[in-house]
């Protein structure tokens, strides 16, 4: 799942509409989906506009930010570990380097986090 995040944002009004209800999907797959969830991995992801320390830092609050979403929403008791990826790992690598209008919108995929869920599927 994908959660996207406004530039220079982390918290979880900056969340998309499209992302919040992907965070909503994603929930209910795994209540519907899953028998047990041994964990579940959330890495965030900035984009690669301005200093790495602070996407460091950014990517490591968008992570927090969905776990705790997360908890809040139907998954207590699973062990949801989050990590930061600042902007190493961007999907979208042609977008302008300098900071306008045009590529804060392109950059808009790289701003969110991955979920990685590990347990056994319902058959």
């Amino acid at each position: 799942a994908d959660a996207l995040f406004a530039f220079g944002k982390s918290d979880l009004n900056a969340i998309s509409v499209a992302g919040r209800q992907s965070l909503d999907n994603l929930i209910n797959r795994i209540k519907d989906e899953y028998v047990t969830v041994n964990s579940m991995r959330i890495m965030g992801h900035a984009d690669p506009l301005g200093h790495a320390p602070a996407n460091d830092k950014l990517s490591t609050e968008r992570a927090l930010t969905i776990r705790n979403y997360l908890l809040a929403n139907g998954l207590q008791g699973t062990r949801i570990d989050s990590e930061g990826r600042g902007s190493r790992e961007p999907v979208v690598t042609t977008c302008p380097a300098i900071p306008t209008p045009t590529s804060i919108a392109c950059n808009q995929p790289n701003r969110r986090v991955v979920v990685e869920i590990t347990g056994a599927a319902r058959q």
